[in-house]
């Protein structure tokens, strides 16, 4: 199914804008809330994102004005992204494992010496009472 990207109200005296670029090209294949444009206005600057998953195709070149509601793409969600590998993480090398997680090292709890006792003061207050003793 061929959905229509349009321009949608930014705001409520804003009849037009610019697509200003557009950060895929026509062929490109994009996922849902990716960000396909950016649309320039003498107000604001709004990133349009997909609402579905698809090939663009383009219908507005950069720079362009364009009115609120106008047409300037359309996303096939029939067709598939060209490269679709997806390997399991077991599949994957050792070696290539290892780096990709990060290494979790427990951490070790200090025991207190024997025979000394902790202060409950804070570290500055003991130090200000060793000096003035």
């Amino acid at each position: 199914m061929v959905i229509e990207v349009k321009i949608p109200a930014v705001g409520e005296s804003i009849t037009s804008g610019v697509v200003s670029a557009w950060h895929k090209k026509s062929g490109d294949f994009v996922n849902e809330g990716e960000p396909l444009f950016t649309l320039e206005t003498d107000k604001v600057s709004t990133e349009i994102v997909a609402e579905k998953a698809g090939t663009l195709e383009t219908k507005v070149p950069e720079g362009q004005e364009v009115k609120i509601g106008e047409v300037v793409a359309t996303i096939d969600d029939s067709k598939q992204p060209a490269e679709q590998k997806k390997e399991a993480p077991s599949k994957k090398a050792p070696e290539q494992r290892k780096e990709a997680e990060p290494s979790k090292k427990p951490t070790e709890k200090k025991e207190p010496v024997a025979g000394k006792k902790r202060s409950s003061r804070p570290r500055k207050f003991v130090a200000q009472a060793r000096e003035d003793a």
